[in-house]
């Protein structure tokens, strides 16, 4: 398996389905920070030069060595980043069948595509470099504070942010990330457990390539407070995961029932899609993929608090 020395924390094949054109490689690239500083900055970009840095997941050799132009096999512990390829093979087989008819997957509970799928989206929350300054900070603490409140989150995410990461692909960066790497294998079971009790259901948009959930981000997979659209926790019993699978396909899990039939496609709207894609948007960490310049008169929440995921 060849490594690579760019590695993507949104995968490519992932990305692909919101591309310009069905089958292509471009998406347009929108720095929201600018946005919600009041500017209006993007560019068209290919899929395999988007959300990606030199040696994300990438650790020392066993001697403590890391050389970040060697062959991998000599150069570094290529141990994660092996995983990370693994998980995104087997789902870019479920991808394609998702793509061609999702009415015909079986994604109800216990079932091996819904299995699959809660594995890999887990993994799409956790491998983020954002989660780079959590895993610092939660490493220098006994104990995690109570995350029940918007206070206590409010509390934690000013002390991640205070927390200093070296993302560079060098000795120091990697060592820096040693516990970003940890938490991902260590946490990844837990998550896509808990992922895969939520009820599902997903919504499927035909039309034109503007009807459906044409916006993915750099943090693609977020949980929200159904009564407050707040950022929260998967545990929390008001919780919403937004996670759009494909230009077509988007994900709602909840705790709490919201059809009949758990892991159902229903068919939906334009003004849905444009209302989550708005959220997604929102939520976005630093920069929108999609696969259509969003413009400067894409509704973007600019009046609503930065969220902090």
């Amino acid at each position: 398996m060849t490594m690579a020395i760019g590695q993507h924390w949104v995968p490519q094949f992932y990305l692909r389905t919101f591309a310009t054109s069905k089958g292509g490689d471009s998406l347009w690239v929108t720095d929201v920070k600018e946005v919600y500083a009041g500017g209006y900055k993007r560019k068209k970009d290919r899929a395999h030069d988007i959300a990606l840095l030199k040696h994300l997941y990438s650790l020392p050799r066993d001697d403590g060595s890391f050389h970040p132009d060697r062959p991998n096999d000599k150069g570094w512990n290529a141990g994660v980043d092996e995983v990370l390829q693994k998980l995104e093979a087997d789902a870019g087989r479920l991808w394609k069948r998702l793509q061609e008819d999702p009415k015909v997957v079986d994604l109800s509970p216990g079932s091996g595509a819904r299995v699959e799928l809660a594995i890999f989206l887990a993994s799409l929350h956790l491998r983020n470099p954002r989660m780079v300054a959590v895993a610092k900070y939660a490493a220098t603490v006994s104990v995690i504070p109570s995350l029940s409140t918007p206070l206590d989150r409010e509390k934690f995410h000013e002390a991640v942010a205070g927390t200093s990461v070296d993302l560079s692909p060098t000795l120091a960066g990697v060592q820096d990330r040693t516990a970003f790497l940890a938490a991902q294998l260590h946490l990844l079971p837990g998550v896509a457990s808990t992922l895969h009790q939520l009820h599902w259901t997903l919504q499927s948009f035909g039309g034109n390539r503007a009807a459906g959930p044409l916006v993915t981000s750099d943090t693609p997979l977020f949980c929200v407070d159904r009564t407050t659209m707040h950022a929260t926790g998967m545990e929390d019993p008001h919780c919403m995961v937004i996670c759009p699978l494909t230009s077509r396909l988007l994900l709602l899990a909840t705790q709490e029932r919201v059809t009949s039939l758990d892991g159902s496609v229903v068919d939906g709207t334009p003004e849905g899609a444009t209302a989550i894609n708005q959220f997604i948007v929102h939520f976005a960490h630093q920069e929108v993929y999609s696969g259509f310049e969003l413009g400067e008169n894409f509704p973007f929440l600019r009046d609503a608090p930065t969220a902090k995921t």
